[in-house]
Parts: structure tokens; C-alpha cells; sequence
């Protein structure tokens, strides 16, 4: 089973063409709330210190292949962040991070159907 694992690891799925193709690309993302944010409280927190903010977030996704030619294409996606602040929040050790500061504890999103 070992083996197996490493050998997915380690294989290229795609055919060798198109895998080239994809290496010589460069790209970038570029990320743009649509609305306001919505801010909840976390069910589950009885301090009160956490909340979970979500939006609605245009990605939109540019390659560039090497030969200067640029496509876009975008994707409207939700993300949601949990964050954690006050006396529960403790500095993550070896941070500038104080007592107190806001962290986040997880993130999580998902694509929104047109």
C-alpha cells in the first residue's frame, strides 16, 4: 500500500504534452468581495469570542502563456472565515502575536452556482 501512495505521489497524471503546456503558463488570482460581509456568532462558543464572517468572492483567474497571450476566466465561490478573538485567543508561539489578538481557526469556502 506503501508503495502504491508514493507512486501517486509522485506520478504525473496528466499527458506529458499538456503537462509541458501548463509548466510554460504563468498565472495570477485576483479576489474582489461582491457585497457586504455577513458576521455570525459560532454556535457551539459560549464565550462569545468567535464569530464566522462570510462573502461572496469573485476569483478571477488570468494565465498567461509564454508566448504573451493572456486569458481570464472568473468564479464566483463563498468564503467564510472563523475567528477567534479576545482572552480566549493565546499567541501562537514564536509570533509577534499577543494575548488577546484575533486568530483565525479555520476557513473554509465553496463555489456558488450561477
Amino acid at each position: 500500500m506503501q508503495a502504491s501512495q508514493l507512486e501517486l505521489r509522485q506520478s504525473v497524471v496528466l499527458p506529458a504534452q499538456e503537462w509541458d503546456s501548463l509548466a510554460n503558463e504563468d498565472g495570477r488570482v485576483a479576489a474582489a468581495v461582491t457585497g457586504g460581509i455577513e458576521y455570525t456568532d459560532v454556535p457551539d462558543d459560549n464565550t462569545g469570542s468567535m464569530r464566522i464572517g462570510t462573502a461572496d468572492v469573485v476569483l478571477t483567474y488570468t494565465r498567461t502563456d509564454g508566448s504573451g497571450g493572456e486569458t481570464s476566466y472568473d468564479d464566483l465561490v463563498r468564503v467564510s472565515v472563523q475567528v477567534l478573538c479576545g482572552e480566549g485567543s493565546t499567541p501562537t508561539p514564536d509570533t509577534a502575536q499577543q494575548s488577546g489578538d484575533c486568530k483565525v481557526v479555520r476557513f473554509f469556502s465553496g463555489t456558488i452556482e450561477p
